[in-house]
């Protein structure tokens, strides 16, 4: 029974380095993905004709 508990123990362990890695790998894509949607914003911010319209509204 021992033996089966640190198996248990070693899985909850592994499980949950697992689950840290993978939020930690979408953390990165996710700030990834802002900095080029930040990028995408502020070039269509400068866009002349879109910001006119913009001021239109």
């Amino acid at each position: 029974m021992k033996v089966l508990r640190m198996s248990e123990r070693a899985l909850k362990v592994l499980r949950l380095l697992f689950a840290r890695w993978k939020d930690a790998t979408k953390d990165l894509q996710d700030e990834h993905t802002l900095e080029l949607d930040q990028k995408g914003f502020q070039r269509w911010l400068s866009d002349d004709q879109v910001s006119q319209n913009f001021k239109n509204v």
